[in-house]
C-alpha cells in the first residue's frame, strides 16, 4: 500500500470514527420490493399477497413516468385478490411498458401503504411484462 493510499484509508476511517461519535451506531432496516413478472395476461391479474381475508382494500399501480392507476378490491377467503385488466387503461400491460409498481392501502386517501406477506413482509410488488406465448397472470405464487 503505497503511502497515499493509506492516508486515504485513515481518512476515511477517521470520518466514519466521526459518525458514529455524532450519531451512535447507525443501523439501516429496509422493506424491499418482491420482484415479480407478467407474461400474456389477458383478462385479470392475480395477486398471492397475503393480506386480511374478505377485506376491502385499494391498489395502485405505478408505471415508469409515475403515472398512477388504481381500483379497489376485496381479498378472497385466503387473503388474495384480482387485478380485473379492464380497471387498466388499454394497451398499459405490454414488454415494451417498462416497469411498475403496485401498492395496497387501507382505502384510497391513505398515505402509507399496508404491509403484506409475499415470500416475505414489504409493501410492494416491483414487475415487468414479458413477451412470449406463455400466459402468467399472477404475482406471487399460491402457497
Amino acid at each position: 500500500m503505497t503511502g497515499f493510499e493509506q492516508l486515504d484509508a485513515l481518512w476515511k476511517l477517521k470520518i466514519l470514527n466521526d459518525l458514529k461519535n455524532k450519531f451512535g451506531t447507525m443501523t439501516t432496516s429496509c422493506i424491499c420490493c418482491f420482484e415479480d413478472y407478467l407474461v400474456k395476461c389477458s383478462e385479470e391479474i392475480n395477486v398471492y399477497a397475503k393480506l386480511t381475508p374478505a377485506t376491502d382494500y385499494a391498489w395502485v399501480i405505478t408505471d415508469k413516468f409515475n403515472r398512477q392507476y388504481s381500483g379497489t378490491f376485496t381479498t378472497d377467503v385466503d387473503g388474495f385478490w384480482v387485478i380485473p385488466i379492464t380497471d387498466l387503461p388499454a394497451g398499459l400491460l405490454t414488454e415494451f411498458s417498462g416497469g411498475f409498481s403496485l401498492q395496497v392501502y387501507n382505502d384510497p386517501a391513505t398515505c402509507s401503504p399496508v404491509k403484506f406477506l409475499i415470500a416475505q413482509e414489504t409493501d410492494c410488488i416491483m414487475f415487468t411484462i414479458r413477451a412470449g406465448t406463455r400466459e402468467k397472470n399472477n404475482l406471487g405464487c399460491e402457497f
